[in-house]
């Protein structure tokens, strides 16, 4: 066997490996290093589905629905992971005012969506972002169109802040 069936039977080798990867990472089995089976991208979840989303409030009182990845400049993966483990494990009242601030003082200055970070929310033209309120919401699981929001069956409040400005002080 010359070099070039060699290639070529190692080549089907770490196919035919990768192949079963995929297919024991679609059984929730565990992945053999170094290989894995990119389960990321066949997650399946199971009914009912929760998730967190966040609720912003302009000055003038308008609401705006977004997804946690839009009001902290981070891959949307890792700003939910972060709004989960703040929100969700019960964190401390500092801890939980601190990301609350951190989000809307970053919401101020914006961002534009780049790879898997995504774009920052943006209130009306001359207003800005004074409150923000973390809600768990229970979606119900039924077949979508691309693009298409789950229906929301329950919600649940986490956190809420709104900033206290004095009189007259102006963003």
């Amino acid at each position: 066997m010359g070099c070039r069936g060699l290639l070529k039977l190692a080549m089907l080798g770490f196919f035919v490996v990768q192949a079963s990867q995929l297919f024991v990472g679609a059984f929730g089995w565990r992945n053999g290093w170094p290989l894995c089976s990119y389960d990321m991208f066949a997650l399946r979840v199971a009914p009912p589905h929760s998730t967190v989303s966040v609720v912003l409030t302009d000055d003038r009182g308008a609401r705006q629905r977004v997804h946690p990845g839009n009001v902290l400049p981070l891959e949307f993966f890792r700003a939910m992971a972060l709004v989960n483990r703040t929100y969700l494990s019960h964190a401390d009242e500092a801890t939980r005012e601190r990301l609350a601030r951190v989000a809307l003082s970053e919401l101020r200055r914006s961002w534009p969506a780049f790879d898997e970070v995504w774009a920052a929310a943006r209130p009306e033209p001359g207003h800005n972002f004074v409150g923000i309120a973390f809600y768990v919401e229970r979606q119900v699981l039924s077949k979508t169109g691309r693009g298409v929001r789950l229906r929301t069956e329950a919600e649940r409040l986490l956190y809420s802040y709104t900033e206290r400005r004095k009189q007259g002080e102006s963003t």
